[in-house]
């Protein structure tokens, strides 16, 4: 993997500053996230900060968030309609066949959603400036070029929905006495009424789709919110910190780390962005006295907790006894964890939740090179859209030249000082739903 050696050593000291002595399953950004959210309004999220929360993070400790597309609702719901009752032969069969066509549904939309994304990918990839500044998030995407996607993707949610709700009706009138398991299946039936017709359910929350339609999407609770990051980090040093990084240091922490060799992303530690286009600058390595030292003036973790759609006690109690005292087991050709199909661990269904967001304000960055690295790469420094320095971007990231200022001092190194007002999500803390800790 590309630059492996810094970004391990970024991994490593950007955990220990933030997190300190607290145990954490730590997850880096390769390319960093401008915090730009807002509060649409009471009961309602910022459509890009429900998209972030909500997908379950790629089984990495480098990464680019969101890769895996799936959601932790949509990847919890599938895993309630494959647990089985003790009860009735007959009904089994009823509610298995509903389990099935559930399955179908999901394995359609697993595919169009991998699909989608790609399809995106590979226009941003490809379509230069204007394509950026046109469609800068995939939802934007989807509301323009992109809306057959999103029309295949709103027909599956349908057909998930209305037989999900019905499982659960039905599974409901069968259970009878088991009130913990009816309460797991109730609360994730979608909401009757819409946003317009009043507030909303509990565990669900108003967030704007592509055309600006409130729409209830299941509850993340983000702590704190949006404004009071921004206004906390703006204010102060509160969690400032420093990394110094040696290209001549050899670091295997991320194949170390909680996910072991499972790394997703190959791009360069530096780069640099001309005519809209990344392009990597490989500086270390040819030239190991290449050095780094990149400070932030503050930063914070921000908790992430889904609403009380989710019953993590319930997914408990499923990894550790699938016989269930309360009468409940994982379908038959299932396994708590290991190969799939699994419910939990790294080839689970319900793998990762987002837990915290590491988030960042104003970063500097000072790189010290060779004479002869420095001349060979002098223009590309001063004439590019912005700098990507491992996780930290200034400029090219959703803004411009201008909320970022590049210095030189003599002819060996450069200053690149961030001046936005966003501060950047560089990594997550990761949970893992039913065992706790990576498997």
């Amino acid at each position: 993997m590309l630059n492996d050696n810094l970004f391990g050593q970024s991994y490593d000291q950007i955990k220990k500053a933030v997190y300190a002595n607290q145990s954490a399953n730590f997850q880096i950004l390769g390319t960093p996230v401008a915090y730009n959210f807002s509060t649409p309004g009471p009961n309602q999220m910022d459509p890009g900060l429900y998209q972030f929360v909500s997908v379950m993070p790629v089984w990495s400790a480098l990464g680019t968030f969101g890769q895996n597309g799936t959601t932790l609702f949509s990847a919890y719901r599938q895993l309630l309609s494959n647990v089985t009752f003790k009860i009735d032969p007959g009904k089994q069969a009823d509610l298995a066949q509903q389990q099935s066509q559930l399955n179908g549904l999901y394995q359609q939309q697993t595919q169009v959603i991998a699909n989608t994304t790609q399809a995106y990918n590979v226009q941003l990839a490809n379509g230069g400036d204007l394509f950026k500044a046109m469609y800068p998030t995939i939802q934007a995407w989807l509301a323009g070029p992109g809306s057959t996607y999103q029309t295949q993707i709103n027909g599956l949610t349908t057909s998930i929905n209305t037989l999900s709700n019905k499982y659960t009706s039905d599974l409901a009138a069968i259970l009878g006495g088991d009130q913990t398991l009816q309460q797991a299946m109730n609360a994730i039936q979608t909401p009757s009424n819409t946003p317009a017709q009043g507030a909303p359910p509990p565990g669900w929350i108003a967030v704007p789709n592509s055309g600006g339609v409130l729409q209830w999407q299941p509850e993340f609770v983000v702590n704190p919110a949006p404004a009071q990051v921004t206004q906390t980090l703006s204010q102060g040093s509160l969690g400032g910190f420093t990394v110094t990084l040696d290209s001549s240091v050899t670091n295997n922490s991320l194949s170390q780390a909680w996910a072991g060799g499972n790394v997703s992303y190959g791009n360069s530690f530096f780069s640099v962005n001309a005519g809209g286009n990344w392009s990597s600058l490989n500086i270390d390595q040819s030239d190991t006295s290449v050095k780094v030292e990149i400070s932030v003036k503050s930063s914070m973790l921000v908790t992430v907790t889904p609403g009380v759609w989710y019953d993590g006690g319930f997914l408990a109690n499923l990894a550790q006894n699938t016989a269930g005292g309360g009468g409940y087991q994982l379908a038959s050709t299932w396994s708590v964890a290991g190969n799939p199909p699994s419910a939990f661990g790294q080839n689970g269904l319900v793998s990762t939740n987002v837990a915290q967001l590491v988030v960042v304000y104003q970063p500097s960055a000072t790189v010290t090179m060779s004479q002869q690295t420095f001349q060979r790469n002098y223009q590309m420094f001063q004439g590019g859209g912005g700098i990507s320095i491992g996780p930290f971007t200034f400029g090219g990231n959703g803004g411009s030249v201008k909320d970022y200022t590049l210095t030189t001092n003599g002819s060996t190194n450069f200053t690149a000082t961030s001046t936005s007002t966003l501060p950047q999500i560089v990594g997550i803390g990761v949970g893992f739903p039913g065992v706790g800790q990576p498997e």
